[in-house]
């Protein structure tokens, strides 16, 4: 967390430094300003502008404008300004937490190259410029930021909470979301994850079968149309809610790429069961592939216990199949000493 203190007025308090600290409706705000960063509709300073408005619920009052108007005469007004404006941009600056560090947008002019911008001096002379670098702004945070959305119940924390069913549902989503841009499978995308929270729960929870979890079943025995009127749902959410989920879930992706879970208090390399794979991700026919793999080997049971499996149970059967086949394949000296 950031601090931020002015002893003369008695004022202490923090705000989030990184997205793991964001509160859900901080979460969306961030997601919204995400989106028109993206878009270029603002730079690195507003959007760290807007952030820290919100985060430190930062009200531009009467009184301010006041003073901007007597700041145009009166210096005392003028300094006073100033320096609200300077607190702002220190505050802002703080926030530079929030992209990737080593990356500037402010840069100096360059020489001249197909397709830069070029501007023009007092003189009219012209000026070659590049195109200005913008500073990387991303989204990889894989805690559950906005655990709710209206009356439906989202996954945990990097999907721990999923089954492989409804892990691969999503993936599906997902990936014809980011292929076309089309907004009827991104509501698909979250009516997958997110979904209304079990009847009788306060009961269910005292009973010594309960599994933990707030969500209905999704599985393939799942009444299809209650996914269908959940995507309908979904139009009542806003672009943020929704993108958010985009992001969430592209996160995890990354981390079940790239990041090293902890499955039965045991760190584990998870890239190994994606290389060779293109692009580093399967597509929606591998996961099926995989599903009827482990059922045939009834590891978990069949095809539907398979698929009512936890998504890290899975993930951690793989594995554990992976090593063994690489330990297998593993050249032996003696291999090695026939070739030569």
């Amino acid at each position: 967390m950031h601090t931020l203190e002015i002893p003369n007025k008695g004022i202490r308090q923090e705000y989030a430094s990184c997205l793991e600290e964001l509160k859900p409706g901080e979460a969306l705000f961030f997601v919204a300003l995400y989106m028109k960063y993206l878009d270029k509709e603002i730079d690195g300073d507003e959007f760290r502008g807007e952030l820290a408005r919100v985060l430190l619920d930062i009200k531009v009052t009467k009184g301010y404008f006041y003073m901007l108007k007597r700041a145009e005469k009166d210096i005392k007004a003028e300094e006073w300004v100033e320096n609200v404006n300077g607190n702002m941009v220190l505050i802002g600056y703080s926030l530079k937490s929030f992209f990737n560090h080593g990356d500037t947008e402010d840069t100096e002019p360059q020489p001249l190259k197909k397709g830069a911008i070029t501007e023009q001096d007092d003189t009219g002379n012209t000026i070659p410029r590049e195109p200005v670098e913008r500073e990387q702004l991303k989204f990889d945070c894989i805690k559950q930021l906005v655990p709710r959305i209206g009356p439906f119940y989202g996954p945990g924390d990097a999907l721990t909470d999923c089954s492989f069913w409804e892990y691969k549902e999503a993936h599906s989503a997902f990936v014809q979301f980011a292929e076309t841009q089309d907004e009827k499978y991104l509501k698909k995308l979250v009516a997958i994850l997110y979904r209304p929270k079990k009847k009788f729960l306060w009961l269910r929870k005292r009973l010594p079968n309960y599994d933990g979890q707030i969500r209905i079943k999704f599985s393939p025995k799942s009444n299809p149309l209650s996914l269908e009127k959940r995507i309908k749902k979904m139009k009542l959410c806003s672009y943020a809610q929704l993108y958010y989920v985009f992001l969430f879930f592209k996160a995890c992706e990354e981390f079940l790429l790239h990041g090293r879970p902890t499955i039965d208090g045991k760190e584990i390399n998870l890239s190994v069961l994606y290389e060779g794979a293109k692009g580093g991700t399967d597509d929606g026919i591998g996961l099926m592939g995989i599903l009827f793999t482990l059922a045939e080997t009834n590891v978990f049971g069949d095809i539907d216990k398979t698929a009512d499996t936890g998504l890290y149970d899975v993930l951690s059967r793989l594995y554990q199949v992976t090593l063994q086949y690489k330990n297998i394949n593993k050249p032996t000296k003696n291999d090695t000493d026939s070739e030569i």
